[in-house]
């Protein structure tokens, strides 16, 4: 504003304040004209917007500056309050800070088509540039040689909600582990303003890990070729690789433990294997994807089953990693095998067994055998056998344990023929008893054998229609015949009685069975006689036991004395058969009868006294010729017939009794 409007006039001012001439606003040159008969003039702002973060409000400064030609000014400045020179305003920021996280990841693998990785970042607000920086660490190498080196920033262009960071694999031959890249995202603040932010939360992460895949590791399996032959022709095992870019040692092992062949004895020394060792390896050329093991069969005389040789592929390193740890040169492939079984079959003739002859044998006497042929008797051999269970002899009880068999081993045995034999007995040693057992049999059945045992050959072949035998076993033991001997009878207050039971054959303890008849006896076990021997309470049923040497025995009848007079009573005693260790003769069966004691006391009038009223009272005393019991007698008044009147010639009857009546 000017107060004097005649002439035009330029005037020259300056601006300050934070904000910046020509960033924050349109560059401004410093000079302002009027125009002749013009009062006022502006002075445009003309703000800039930008996408950096700034202070809410910036402060622009404008002061009006003296100015002079040849001496001369040109204007003058009012510097009254009312007219000040100096003047300001403010530029609010419309820019507020975004949200950015790292979204997704790809991991890597080299050499493979479309095998580059990526980070993905991601913003919750698309307006403008935004440049975010990024540091990146992990095991691969950030120099360019695992990956194309990176710039620490990554800019989204306006509108933009995501941006990648392209992780491009560098592809080498070298043989590594696999490696980590990992990318973590940097603030960026300017002056003093952070340009984003970071929640740094499980969804939302500032730092992420990918993996970089080498593509040179080898992976080996091994495939079995073909079986060996004694005498004829090696077998072989295929080692088989997917990579051949390089020349590659592979290592395998023999298993010892497991494999039924041995080394130097049914095979020769493996490829790359020392003399006394189980480890080997072989060599793939540049190139070559499959290399052969050869199994070399040696040929020997003894007679064998095919005899199995493992190999099994192991790991072997050759590249340290960074923690000191090998890297193997190769890996094996899960998804293939790892170890096969070759096997060597036997170019010698087996040799035929089969049962002949057999001995049957008794308790007491004879001794049984099976015996076992061979068709060629140049060597040892060992064979093979079972008790079948059709037997009816019980092994450990009725005979002893054959060879090759113990308690506890019931199911096969086995026996060996020595060099130059052409036969061999498998021996049934007797257990003798004395039960009564009948004959029973052994049925013994060749089977075939495994393997070779301590050096003796157990390989046969088996003549199918002679392959079992049934060996006899005799009983020499003669069934007992029981009968009823003596009876004696028994009396109250008396003798006791008995049943004497005898048998015909006193060599052996013996233990029989019988009855109490109850049915059959008029006297009551308990009551008129103790509990019989070999009886539990309740019970009719009874044993009883001859020793060895004993020809009879006696079953006792013990009565009981008691005062009642009856009749006599008998006891049925009954002999039955047991577990087939003795028979019965047809006197089989006992009556004993228990005689009573008692008969009834005779009783008489021995003295009379008669009364006489006032003087004497009347008695009657009775004898008896018995006293050893006690007695009662019982007696009745007639009042029908008697003169005298009860309760008035006399007042009551009444025994006295003093001792009469007592035992004795």
């Amino acid at each position: 504003m000017r107060d004097n409007m005649q002439n035009a006039v330029s005037v020259n001012y300056s601006l300050s304040g934070k904000a910046g001439n020509g960033a924050d606003y349109q560059l401004l040159n410093g000079w302002v004209t009027f125009e002749a008969g013009q009062e006022f003039v502006e002075i445009p702002i003309s703000v800039i917007d930008d996408e950096l973060i700034e202070d809410d409000f910036e402060l622009v400064l404008l002061t009006l500056n003296p100015y002079s030609v040849d001496g001369i000014q040109q204007y003058t400045l009012d510097y009254s309050k009312e007219f000040p020179v100096t003047s300001s305003l403010t530029i609010q920021d419309n820019d507020i800070p975004c949200n950015v996280w790292i979204d997704s990841f790809q991991n890597t693998t080299e050499g493979e088509r479309d095998g580059n990785g990526w980070f993905r970042l991601r913003r919750d607000q698309v307006k403008g540039n935004l440049t975010i920086h990024y540091t990146v660490t992990g095991t691969a190498s950030t120099n360019g040689s695992d990956y194309t080196k990176l710039t620490g920033t990554v800019t989204f262009n306006n509108n933009d909600e995501f941006v990648y960071v392209p992780i491009n694999v560098v592809d080498d031959n070298l043989n590594e582990w696999d490696e980590t890249i990992t990318l973590t995202l940097n603030s960026n603040r300017v002056d003093n303003h952070d340009q984003y932010y970071f929640e740094n939360t499980a969804e939302h992460p500032v730092s992420t890990t990918i993996t970089l895949c080498d593509n040179d590791r080898t992976n080996v399996w091994i495939e079995k070729g073909e079986d060996a032959v004694e005498g004829t022709g090696e077998g072989y095992v295929l080692v088989k690789r997917d990579n051949t870019k390089t020349r590659l040692t592979v290592y395998f092992s023999y298993d010892k433990k497991v494999s039924m062949a041995i080394k130097n004895e049914d095979f020769e020394n493996l490829s790359g294997m020392e003399l006394n060792s189980t480890s080997g390896q072989v060599t793939f050329e540049i190139g070559e994807d499959t290399v052969r093991i050869p199994i070399i069969s040696i040929d020997d005389t003894i007679l064998e089953h095919p005899e199995t040789v493992i190999i099994k592929l192991r790991v072997a390193g050759d590249a340290p990693a960074s923690d000191g740890s090998i890297l193997p040169a190769y890996q094996i492939d899960s998804t293939k095998e790892s170890k096969v079984t070759i096997l060597i079959h036997d170019n010698d003739v087996k040799q035929q067994v089969w049962f002949e002859t057999k001995q049957d044998a008794t308790e007491v006497g004879e001794k049984g055998y099976a015996r076992v042929w061979r068709s060629d008797a140049t060597d040892d051999l060992r064979i093979s056998y079972r008790i079948n269970n059709i037997s009816t002899g019980v092994l450990g009880q009725d005979y002893e344990y054959p060879p090759g068999m113990s308690t506890l081993n019931t199911e096969t045995g086995f026996i060996s023929f020595a060099k130059g034999a052409y036969y061999v007995d498998i021996p049934i040693r007797v257990i003798d008893n004395s039960l009564l057992d009948g004959t029973r049999t052994v049925s013994i059945t060749i089977i075939p054998g495994d393997e070779t045992v301590g050096g003796v050959n157990t390989i046969y072949d088996i003549d199918e229609s002679r392959n079992t035998i049934d060996v006899s076993i005799f009983d020499d033991d003669v069934k007992t015949t029981l009968r009823i001997g003596e009876i004696k009878h028994a009396t109250e207050g008396g003798e006791n009685g008995y049943v004497r039971v005898d048998r015909d054959n006193s060599r052996t303890e013996l233990t029989f069975n019988y009855i109490l008849d109850v049915a059959g006896s008029t006297a009551s076990m308990g009551d008129d006689f103790a509990q019989l021997p070999g009886m539990k309470s309740g019970s009719t049923f009874g044993t009883f036991t001859f020793k060895a040497g004993e020809s009879s025995v006696y079953i006792p009848i013990t009565v009981f004395d008691d005062n009642l007079i009856e009749t006599d009573k008998t006891v049925r005693i009954v002999l039955t058969t047991g577990n087939g260790n003795y028979e019965l003769d047809e006197n089989f069966e006992a009556i004993v009868t228990i005689k009573d004691n008692d008969r009834p006391t005779n009783i008489r009038v021995e003295t009379i006294q008669h009364g006489i009223e006032g003087e004497q009272d009347i008695f009657i005393r009775l004898h008896r010729d018995q006293t050893d019991k006690l007695l009662t007698v019982t007696f009745e008044y007639d009042k029908n017939t008697n003169m005298a009147v009860w309760g008035t010639n006399f007042y009551r009857l009444f025994l006295n009794f003093t001792n009469f009546l007592n035992c004795g």
